[in-house]
């Protein structure tokens, strides 16, 4: 059996110290596609309404880009570590 879980918010999301394992779905890296492990898409412009980052996480074992960002301005990714993925890593 397995849990599969769609989430599609519209908002803000701020993450860190968040480990990602096994995410992502294999064969889709089109512009605008969002099954990668973490994908913010149309999100607008990050600012202090919307405090959004993505901070000190890991990513491994992906079977996608681990984060894909599209139609999104000013988000900060930083100090994050990817390995092992499909693809690429942003």
């Amino acid at each position: 059996m397995t849990l599969r879980i769609y989430l599609w918010i519209s908002g803000y999301a701020r993450l860190s110290n968040v480990e990602f394992r096994s995410t992502g779905q294999e064969g889709w890296v089109e512009r605008g596609d969002a099954r990668s492990s973490l994908a913010f898409t149309d999100a607008g412009t990050v600012n202090h309404i919307k405090p959004s980052y993505v901070r000190h996480c890991s990513f491994h074992q992906s079977f996608a880009p681990a984060i894909t960002v599209h139609g999104t301005n000013n988000l900060p990714i930083e100090w994050n570590v990817m390995a092992d993925s499909v693809w690429f890593g942003t």
